[in-house]
């Protein structure tokens, strides 16, 4: 495989301006209860009708196994746009007596004052969190999805390799040391990190693990392993096939067999 350096800092620098000037890489999925029971009947047969409820699975379970949120929304999306409704049915707000200011706000005072002093609440971020997962049921969220559709892309070409593997080339948008344990992302060094997603084109299906290499002065080039969840996988596959047609102008389904054909024209020629 080719060696790519990452350039982290360039991409720090284009996050933090997306996230100061409101631009997005993409409308955040939405919530739809009778989408989610209509598609999932063997949710439907335990939480009913009940939106709350409904959220609640797609946030405890849906996420993890890769479920679909909405018609148009990404499957196992963990960043949704809730209506005030959806959030108030997972999510106890402050009381108000407990807001900042709470004797200022005994006067008449705005949206955007009353907006305010709620972020001013005196509750930490930790108790925020503890009330969020109560309302959980007391369950934790487990298995969290490092790979979201909107933290990472892809770059280069599509390299087909010779065990039948697509090789697409990610370029993550997020802290790779957070979610990889490595050291790369500060100025000690030189190392750098090069993420690879597989497509198995025999079995049309992504593979289970991301590649990674790390390299640099000083050290042995590592081959690392990222296992990935139901959701990540599902989200690589949409991101694949989106890259793909803008890429090679063709599905993911036609390229594989145009490939697979090719490597198998050779053999079938010596057998002749």
């Amino acid at each position: 495989m080719k060696k790519r350096y990452l350039r982290l800092a360039a991409l720090t620098a284009g996050v933090l301006l997306a996230a100061q000037t409101g631009l997005s890489a993409a409308a955040l999925s939405t919530f739809d209860a009778a989408y989610y029971a209509a598609q999932y009947p063997d949710v439907a047969a335990v939480c009913g009708n009940d939106e709350g409820a409904l959220l609640r699975h797609y946030l405890d379970h849906g996420i993890d196994e890769g479920r679909k949120p909405s018609a148009d929304g990404i499957a196992g999306d963990d960043e949704l746009s809730l209506t005030e409704a959806q959030f108030s049915s997972v999510w106890s707000p402050v009381a108000i007596n407990k807001l900042a200011h709470y004797k200022s706000l005994k006067r008449k005072c705005t949206d955007e004052e009353f907006a305010q002093a709620y972020q001013e609440a005196e509750m930490s971020e930790d108790d925020r969190w503890r009330i969020f997962l109560d309302r959980l049921d007391g369950q934790e969220l487990t298995t969290p999805s490092r790979l979201t559709a909107r933290n990472f892309y892809f770059e280069d070409s599509i390299e087909a390799m010779d065990d039948r593997i697509l090789n697409f080339y990610v370029v993550p948008c997020f802290n790779v040391d957070e979610a990889f344990g490595t050291f790369v992302e500060t100025d000690e060094n030189d190392h750098a990190l090069n993420v690879y997603a597989n497509y198995d084109m025999q079995r049309q299906q992504v593979c289970d693990e991301l590649e990674m290499t790390l390299y640099g002065s000083g050290i042995e080039d590592q081959s690392l392993t990222y296992h990935l969840n139901a959701a990540e996988k599902e989200v690589l596959r949409e991101k694949m096939e989106a890259y793909c047609m803008q890429r090679e102008h063709k599905p993911l389904n036609q390229l594989c067999q145009e490939i697979l054909q090719e490597q198998d024209a050779p053999t079938q020629e010596m057998q002749l």
